[in-house]
C-alpha cells in the first residue's frame, strides 16, 4: 500500500526526499514540518506510510534511516491518536536513546529537560483521556527531592533505571505536571487514566490499575494529592 494523497506524499518525501537537496535541512525544521503534516494525515495515510499497522489503529511507529536524506539521524517516529480522535501526538527519538521529543496538534510540548539539555521524557507515551498526554520520565538531578542515586546513575543509560517519573500535559489548557515517586515508592512504568467524575489518576504501572492510585488530580483543583 503506497501513499497517494498529497499530504501523505509530502510526508513520505520529507522522510526520503526524491531529489537530494544541496544542503540537508536542520533536524528541528524537519521534525516541525512532520509534526504539522501529521495533523492532516488520514488513518489510511498513516497505514500507507507504514506508521500504523492498520487504519483502525491509534498508535504506531516507523523507523527513520539517516541515509534516506531527510536530514534526520537514525531513529523512530511514533504517532499517537487520542481516544476520540481529536488530537494527535508525534514523538521522535534517536536510535541511541529512548529519550523523546513530542508535538501535539503540531505544537512542540514543553517537556522537562535533563541538566545537559536532553529530554527526560521517554517512549512510548500514552493518552490518559482525550485531554491528557503522558510520558514516563527519567529522574534527573534537577528533577527535585525525589531523585535517588540509582536513578541518577541511570541518567546516561535509561534502560538501566528501575523507577520512572511521569510527565502529564493537558492539551486544552497547556498546563503540565511533573510527578515523581516518593522515596518509598517504585514506579517501573507509570500509567495515568482520566476517570469521569473523579479526575486524573496515576498508577505505578498499568498492571496495578486495579489498586489504589499513587496520585490523583481532582476536578476542582490543580493540585496533586
Amino acid at each position: 500500500m503506497l501513499p497517494t494523497t498529497p499530504v501523505a506524499l509530502a510526508f513520505a518525501n520529507t522522510l526520503a526526499p526524491r531529489t537530494p537537496a544541496l544542503r540537508a535541512p536542520e533536524p528541528a525544521q524537519v521534525l516541525q514540518h512532520l509534526a504539522a503534516l501529521t495533523q492532516l494525515l488520514t488513518p489510511w495515510d498513516l497505514q500507507a506510510l507504514g506508521i500504523w499497522a492498520d487504519a483502525s489503529e491509534r498508535y504506531g511507529m516507523r523507523r527513520v534511516h539517516a541515509h534516506d536524506g531527510s536530514g534526520l539521524p537514525d531513529g523512530q517516529i511514533v504517532v499517537h491518536e487520542s481516544p476520540a480522535g481529536g488530537h494527535r501526538a508525534l514523538l521522535w527519538c534517536m536510535d541511541t536513546s529512548p529519550r523523546c521529543q513530542v508535538w501535539v496538534d503540531g505544537q512542540a510540548l514543553d517537556v522537562p529537560l535533563q541538566s545537559n539539555g536532553q529530554p527526560l521524557t521517554l517512549l512510548p507515551g500514552h493518552w490518559a483521556g482525550e485531554d491528557f498526554f503522558c510520558l514516563a520520565t527519567l529522574v534527573d538531578d534537577a528533577s527535585g527531592p525525589a531523585a535517588r542515586p540509582a536513578d541518577l546513575a541511570a541518567a546516561g543509560d535509561p534502560a538501566s533505571g528501575t523507577s520512572r517519573g511521569l510527565w502529564v500535559g493537558q492539551v486544552s489548557t497547556g498546563l503540565h505536571w511533573q510527578l515523581h515517586p516518593a522515596a518509598d515508592e517504585h514506579w517501573p512504568s507509570p500509567w495515568a487514566r482520566w476517570v469521569a467524575g473523579a479526575g486524573l489518576r496515576v498508577w505505578a504501572d498499568r498492571q496495578s490499575e486495579s489498586s489504589a492510585p499513587a496520585r490523583q488530580l481532582a476536578l476542582d483543583s490543580q493540585r496533586w494529592t
